[in-house]
Order: structure tokens, then C-alpha cells, then sequence
């Protein structure tokens, strides 16, 4: 079978209940990965050409032309695996062209979170910085979303209004825009309520119509692009002098809410993380952190 044919098929199970549904964000990334492997293996025609002499010259090419990190290696190789486990399942390939390669080794280091003088600069920021008051509050209702709330990228801009319940003050997130394919419900603090709240009110003053939650500073009744969601991620890069990451905004809200609680159970469910040893990762706590809850134990007064 011609690969791209293949490809498109594999892609098509994916969104249509075959196999498991993927967000959209994998789905891109599968898209992405056999683009790269096609634009710089444009002989590979059929399926049962990819075999492991490509397959080790398509990492080699990664690493020493494009400068990969072991990180991107396992990301590309883990998206071209998806279609691979789906070839071999239709008969179209006997094994994996990777199964014999080694994986990199991948340094093991805590979540990057952002410090308390970071996050008083991005929300000093946007609400000095911005060119109206509308702008000003959408953009600081979208970095308390990110940091009160610790929602993915794809999950903040798929936000809509009836996903917003100001009322019961919750966010729900929906199962077609969850990474797992699980929907859930967050509860909003008091300040992130707060906020959501000033926003909804510059917005309807504004008269806004669209059911979207996130508005375009550009269209105001249009709806927050990925490529909006950029222009701001880098406009925040600049005006701050350090770069800005939605995605370290979810590991300093979920730092936070590990260091205050230590319940991991809790911090699984608002995260959205279907196998628990995910979360583990932000069980790291700071040693000082740690030495007060040394102090703690009520052990010390019975010895």
C-alpha cells in the first residue's frame, strides 16, 4: 500500500472511533512527524519500504542535521510508532523499522516552574501593556486560567461559554478536548472567579457575541486561534525579557498545589491524568518543604 494512502487511513481511524480518539494536538504531531520523514525520504512510496536503514538514517538526520534533543528523538519516534503498530496490525508491515534501534537517555529532572517575581512580571505586564481594557482583562483571565487552574494549551483555547459556570464557579473541561478523552471539572478559587468574572464583564460590555470564551483582540467576535494564543506567548516573551510557556504555567500550578496539599490523588483528577504515576512527577518537593513536614510528625513528642 502507498505509505501516504496508509497514513491518511491510519489518521482517519483515529478520529472516527476505530481506534482510540487522539486530541487534536497528537493528531498534529503524527501529521507532523511522517511530514518530515516523507520530505526527506521522498522516495518512500510504499509501506513495505520503510524498513530500519531509513528508519536509523531519519534519526541520524534528526540529531546531526536538525539538532535534535533526546527529547524530540523519542517524540518523533513515538508518533511515527503510532502508525507503524497501525501498519503492522493491517498487514502492511511485518515489524517495527525501529525495534532494534536503541532510545536515547532522557536526563530526569523536576518540572520548570515559574517563581513568584515571574509570575507578579506577566501580570504586570498584560495589564500595563495591553492596548485596551478588554485585552488587558482576557489576557490576565487567560494566565490565571493557565495558573490557577493548570489547563493544557488545546484545552484553554477550546474553552467555551458554557464550559464557564461563574454560578457554581467550575470550569469544565470536555471530553473532546481533553488530552485523555475524559471530561472534568475544576473548581475556581475565589481570585480566579474573580477574575474570570472581570473579564465576563468587559466582554459583555464590549457586546460580544460569540459562544466562545476567548475572544480575538483582532475580530472581536471571533474566537482565540492557536495562532492567536501565539502572537500573545510571544508578545509575553518579549515584553517580560523571558520566555513564556502555557505549558510551565501547568507545572507551577500543579507544583503549588502539590507543595500546599500533598494530595496526589486530587492533583491527578484536576490535571486529567489517567495513569497516576504521571502525576508523580511534581511529588519532588523542596527540601524545605520537606524538613517542616520532618518537624511535623507528631512522633517528636513521644520520643
Amino acid at each position: 500500500m502507498k505509505i501516504v494512502e496508509a497514513h491518511n487511513l491510519f489518521l482517519a481511524d483515529c478520529q472516527n472511533g476505530r481506534l482510540r480518539q487522539r486530541s487534536s494536538v497528537t493528531l498534529a504531531n503524527y501529521r507532523n512527524a511522517f511530514r518530515v520523514l516523507i520530505k526527506w525520504f521522498p522516495s518512500l512510496r510504499e509501506v513495505s519500504s520503510f524498513n530500519e536503514d531509513i528508519a536509523r538514517r531519519f534519526l541520524r538526520r534528526g540529531e546531526e542535521q536538525n539538532g535534535w534533543k533526546p527529547a524530540s528523538v523519542v517524540a518523533y519516534r513515538k508518533n511515527l510508532g503510532a502508525f507503524i503498530e497501525w501498519c503492522k496490525k493491517h498487514g502492511h508491515l511485518e515489524s517495527d523499522p525501529f525495534q532494534n534501534l536503541p532510545w536515547p537517555l532522557l536526563a530526569k529532572g523536576e518540572p520548570q516552574y515559574y517563581v513568584k517575581e515571574e509570575i507578579e512580571k506577566l501580570m504586570w505586564v498584560v495589564s500595563i501593556k495591553a492596548s485596551s481594557n478588554l485585552n488587558a482583562k482576557r489576557d490576565q483571565a487567560i494566565l490565571a486560567v493557565l495558573l490557577l487552574a493548570g489547563l493544557r494549551r488545546g484545552e484553554l483555547i477550546s474553552l467555551k461559554i458554557t464550559d464557564v459556570d461563574l454560578g457554581e464557579e467550575c470550569l469544565r473541561i470536555r471530553a473532546e478536548t481533553a488530552k485523555n478523552r475524559s471530561s472534568r471539572t475544576i473548581k475556581m478559587t475565589f481570585r480566579l472567579k474573580e477574575i474570570l468574572q472581570d473579564y465576563w464583564k468587559a466582554r459583555q460590555e464590549a457586546g460580544i457575541e460569540t459562544p466562545w470564551f476567548w475572544i480575538s483582540t483582532t475580530y472581536k467576535n471571533h474566537r482565540l486561534t492557536k495562532d492567536g494564543l501565539k502572537h500573545l506567548v510571544d508578545r509575553l516573551s518579549r515584553l517580560t525579557g523571558f520566555r513564556f510557556k502555557p505549558h510551565k504555567c501547568r507545572h507551577t500550578f500543579a507544583t503549588e498545589f502539590y507543595e500546599a496539599s500533598h494530595d496526589i490523588v486530587g492533583l491527578q483528577a484536576v490535571l486529567g491524568h489517567k495513569d497516576i504515576t504521571t502525576t508523580m512527577v511534581y511529588t519532588s518537593v523542596k527540601s524545605d518543604h520537606l524538613a517542616a513536614s520532618m518537624e511535623k510528625n507528631p512522633l517528636n513528642q513521644m520520643i
